[in-house]
């Protein structure tokens, strides 16, 4: 399942949805709106959230009224960077032993050790942390290009960001 930061910010504007999308769909083809998509996705459109080692996509919902639209965005993480490591993670690990075990046969002949005892878990041990911080750092990287997407958006639908208050 998809990482979500629910309720990432909120944008209220006096135009309407079809005009949002008209006037962001506009922006995205000068290029200043990367990774937009209207309607065909959950909600009324997204945006690239760029972060590093892992991107994210902001998505936003619209609620209208008579005065306007508010539109609710959440940043939603990309599954694709998380399934390419642990593809990567795990076609590597054991062909990795076989190769370290050969290795150490070769240039020491009295090597005479099952090689996965050790090797395995000094692999596998340090997994879990390295994922956290990649996914932190990019969770990080992901908010600070919403907020500019937030701007960019905001500024061209005559709207006022507002931020959910920290917890």
């Amino acid at each position: 399942m998809a990482s979500t930061l629910n309720h990432f910010a909120s944008i209220r504007t006096p135009k309407s949805s079809q005009e949002i999308v008209s006037i962001l769909e506009a922006l995205a083809k000068k290029g200043k709106l990367p990774g937009f998509e209207p309607n065909g996705v959950p909600g009324l459109f997204r945006v690239d959230a760029f972060g590093m080692p892992s991107d994210y996509d902001l998505v936003a919902e619209a609620v209208g009224d008579s005065a306007g639209t508010q539109l609710r965005f959440k940043l939603v993480s990309q599954r694709k960077f998380h399934l390419i490591m642990a593809i990567s993670i795990v076609l590597t690990i054991w062909p990795g032993m076989w190769m370290t075990d050969s290795m150490l046969r070769t240039w020491f002949r009295s090597y005479d050790f099952a090689t996965w005892i050790w090797y395995v878990p000094l692999m596998i041990l340090p997994l879990p942390w390295l994922w956290y911080s990649a996914t932190r750092k990019s969770r990080i990287a992901a908010a600070a290009h919403a907020v500019e997407q937030l701007t960019t958006i905001a500024g061209s639908i005559d709207g006022e960001i507002s931020y959910p208050p920290i917890a």
